[in-house]
């Protein structure tokens, strides 16, 4: 609300008032009850105050409009409006002549002296009894419903405005609350009767405030009152004649804000005001004299704008009109004296909400991985960099609404080079992910967030004894503000106090659970699970890479599935068997029953060392954990470090040569080349996909077009192509294709196989057929597929020989496989790899 000089800020009741409850306008009230009241003027507030029971009648239902009250009473029909008397919380009091009075008035009369709405006579002696004065009357209504004391003169000849009371009654005749007497006098010495007390209570809570007229009135747009740093708020000043109404045009107002009144040294919020003459300029007014201005001027409408914009501040901007003894006569002019370009709170003034200039609520977080201490990169002798090691970080950002900031884009860099500070700054340290385009790694760079708002970056250094900390923040642009990928005030960051920073050192062993790291490998081709454990560096990368690291390592194994395992030792030297239970060991496989566990220890000369294991006579499971003691010249703080990794439980797939009853080409199209194969398998086999079947011959490779499945067998189309040689042979492989791997019922896995049969060729005639059939019955061809790389074709070499027993490139007599005729006349070898 505008500040109003002199008579134009009319009365409005106090943050004190409490009223009637759940009343704000006058009531309507049926006359009934009091028999003594119809012909009194002050009929209507006796009803509406008794009907909110305020006051009460006496037992023979009179009134008594002209019967005198007491300051007791008064006191406690007061309280009663205020709603105050409830038996709780009354303060003490020093009054000595309360003993006779009812329970209800010591209470009202101890809250209403604690509230200094009255007062007694002196510290002891409240004369609750005595009638109560129409001027001390005058005090109880103004201090109860905070009416403003601004003088003491009155237009009632009685009441001397050098009284006491004076300021009381020309408060409360200048609400509108009592117009005197008949004779125009005010009564002040008169004793107050029941009726008149009832009109003032009346009037003062029910009374309707009057209009304000408000000379000087603003309105801001319609974007609320906290913005983002550089955004803009525009207000709309109005100035009218408050005695006309009417707009003022051309009128100089000055703008300021609140904040940076009475000021130091300069402005205390920095927050731009620009006019309509696109002039600007940061107000303020110091106590030392100083000041900086700015002014707008009202156009024919009496309207001028102004807008505001700044950084990380809230103001309350105040518009006034400047000079003292500011008057507005009958014709609408207003007189104005002095004008200092300051600020007074005597001017005609208006003050808006405050505004909050603030970086966007973007909540930003950054987590750093492990311990605060990471290893410094590895180089190699000529200065490149073999392995960064470091640390790493991940960042959540969430919008002002709380949701991802999914696809954003936020700056990277390293705190102690952007704070400004001298002395601290980590030479040396770099980010991983960030590189120049000659290659050259980076100390500030943009990372982009995925669909949760999430990413992570890799903070490292060449250099000994640097602590770096990482700052991620979200680049804004805006006035006075436009550099992009520069932090620059404004702008949402990081919170820099819950950032860990990053101290870098020679690499070592890290202690205890975060020294050591197992994972499980699957081989596919063997149907084996790899355990390996690595001995790890503080940055939680593999310890010494290519270099010797000599430990003793422990692995504890136990079987919790429903079959045998077996576990390869292979890769340690001096094993050891300890605590074994339903464990024996053969030439380095270490059998465990079901049910069985064993401790198996051993020495390693490297950071990574593994456990083959596998499943016996069908799946199951095994739980394995790893920890490694480091030899005591291991060196730099590593030396007879112990690390351990948590239980790892898995489950093992049984993996077994597929038993091939037949394979038959076959020429669907009847055009005399094979075009389709048909495997018999012994047991049926579900999971299959077209691309894990080859054709193989002369070098080329043909992927299947399609598998269908008929009970036991499998049948596969190819490319008539793939059968320009009657002499063919079929691959099986599931990392052809890499999803899914050929089972029986039981989820037992088929191992890689291959295996050679005889097709059909267009030009070939029966004899010659004939003569190809017999060379090529039965025949396993153990040459890998060229496309396999050398690892795929030796495992695949060796599944050969193990199910076999034999020299692969031989047939076993007793192979249980016969020749047959079929349809189109080709036998049907039956070989398996």
């Amino acid at each position: 609300m505008a500040y109003q000089p002199k008579l134009y800020r009319p009365f409005v009741a106090g943050a004190v008032v409490v009223a009637l409850v759940g009343y704000y306008c006058i009531p309507v009230v049926h006359a009934a009850g009091f028999s003594d009241i119809d012909d009194n003027t002050h009929k209507e507030s006796i009803l509406v105050l008794a009907e909110q029971k305020v006051i009460r009648g006496f037992e023979d239902g009179t009134f008594r409009p002209y019967q005198h009250i007491s300051r007791g009473d008064a006191a406690v029909m007061v309280a009663r409006t205020l709603g105050l008397l409830n038996g709780n919380n009354i303060p003490d009091n020093s009054f000595t002549d309360l003993q006779n009075a009812n329970t209800e008035m010591r209470e009202a009369i101890a809250k209403l002296v604690k509230l200094d709405i009255l007062s007694g006579f002196s510290e002891e002696f409240f004369h609750p009894h005595e009638t109560v004065t129409r001027a001390q009357m005058a005090k109880y209504i103004a201090n109860a419903f905070d009416l403003p004391i601004k003088g003491s003169e009155t237009d009632f000849p009685d009441v001397n405005p050098n009284a006491i009371l004076a300021p009381y009654v020309a408060a409360i005749a200048e609400a509108g609350i009592t117009i005197g007497k008949e004779n125009g006098t005010f009564g002040y010495h008169d004793p107050l009767n029941r009726g008149d007390f009832s009109a003032m209570l009346y009037r003062a809570h029910f009374k309707e405030p009057e209009p304000v007229i408000t000379p000087i009135t603003i309105e801001g747009d319609e974007q609320g009152n906290t913005l983002v740093n550089g955004q803009a708020k525009t207000y709309t000043v109005t100035l009218i004649n408050p005695v006309s109404e009417e707009p003022i045009e051309n009128a100089v107002l000055n703008v300021t804000f609140a904040e940076n009144l009475e000021t130091n040294f300069g402005p205390q919020r920095n927050v731009v005001v620009t006019n309509g003459h696109g002039q600007f300029t940061i107000p303020y007014q110091s106590k030392d004299g100083y000041e900086a201005e700015i002014e707008i001027k009202t156009d024919k409408m009496g309207k001028a704008t102004f807008t505001i914009t700044g950084i990380n501040a809230t103001v309350t901007p105040i518009v006034f009109l400047d000079g003292s003894n500011q008057e507005w006569d009958t014709k609408g002019g207003i007189k104005i004296e002095t004008q200092n370009s300051r600020f007074e709170e005597i001017e005609y003034h208006t003050k808006a909400a405050p505004v909050t200039f603030t970086i966007t609520p973007y909540q930003i977080t950054v987590e750093g991985q492990r311990t605060n201490y990471a290893a410094i990169a590895d180089m190699d002798e000529n200065g490149l960099i073999t392995e960064h090691n470091g640390r790493k970080y991940k960042i959540k950002v969430t919008k002002p609404d709380g949701t991802p900031y999914a696809g954003g884009t936020v700056n990277v860099g390293i705190d102690e080079l952007l704070d400004g500070k001298l002395g601290n700054e980590p030479y040396g340290a770099y980010f991983v992910d960030f590189k120049n385009a000659a290659g050259k790694h980076l100390t500030q760079g943009q990372v982009g967030l995925d669909y949760n708002g999430e990413a992570s970056f890799v903070l490292a250094s060449k250099s000994i004894n640097v602590s770096a900390k990482p700052i991620v923040w979200i680049d804004q642009n805006f006035a006075n503000n436009d550099q992009p990928g520069t932090l620059e005030s404004g702008e949402p960051i990081s919170d820099q106090s819950l950032v860990e920073p990053t101290n870098f050192q020679p690499a070592r062993v890290d202690n205890g659970i975060l020294g050591a790291e197992l994972s499980v490998i699957q081989d596919n081709y063997m149907g084996e699970k790899i355990f390996q454990l690595t001995i790890l560096n503080q940055s939680g990368k593999v310890f010494n890479l290519g270099k010797e690291v000599k430990a003793h390592v422990t692995f504890e194994v136990i079987n919790t599935g429903t079959h045998p395992v077996e576990i390869n030792t292979s890769f340690l030297s001096n094993l050891e068997l300890t605590h074994a239970m339903g464990a024996v060991n053969n030439d380095d496989i270490v059998t465990i029953e079901v049910g069985g566990r064993v401790t198996i220890s051993g020495d390693t000369p490297v950071s990574t060392v593994t456990l083959l294991a596998q499943a016996v006579e069908g799946i199951s499971t095994v739980k394995v954990k790893g920890s490694a003691v480091l030899y005591p010249d291991v060196g730099y703080e590593s030396n007879s470090v112990y690390v351990y990794t948590d239980y790892v439980e898995v489950e093992l797939p049984f993996s077994y040569t597929a038993d091939i009853e037949s394979i038959i080409a076959q020429d669907t199209n009847n055009n005399g080349t094979s075009d389709q194969v048909e495997i018999t398998f012994g047991k049926e086999v579900h999971h299959f996909e077209a691309g894990d079947f080859r054709i193989r011959h002369e070098g080329d490779a043909y992927s299947a077009n399609s598998v269908t499945k008929d009970g036991k067998k499998l049948i596969l189309t190819f490319p008539e192509v793939a059968f320009n040689n009657s002499t063919t042979t079929l691959f099986y492989d599931p990392h052809y294709s890499g999803t899914e791997v050929l089972t029986d019922g039981f989820g037992n896995k088929v191992v890689a196989f291959q295996i050679g049969f005889t097709a059909m060729v267009k030009e070939d005639n029966e004899e010659n057929a004939d003569v190809k059939k017999e060379e090529n019955s039965q025949k396993v061809d153990t040459n890998p597929d060229p496309i396999l790389d050398e690892t795929l074709g030796s495992k695949v070499e060796e599944n050969l020989e193990a199910s076999n027993g034999e020299n692969p490139d031989s047939i076993p007599e007793e192979s249980g496989v016969k020749e047959e005729e079929t349809p189109n006349g080709e036998g049907v070898p039956s070989s398996m790899g």
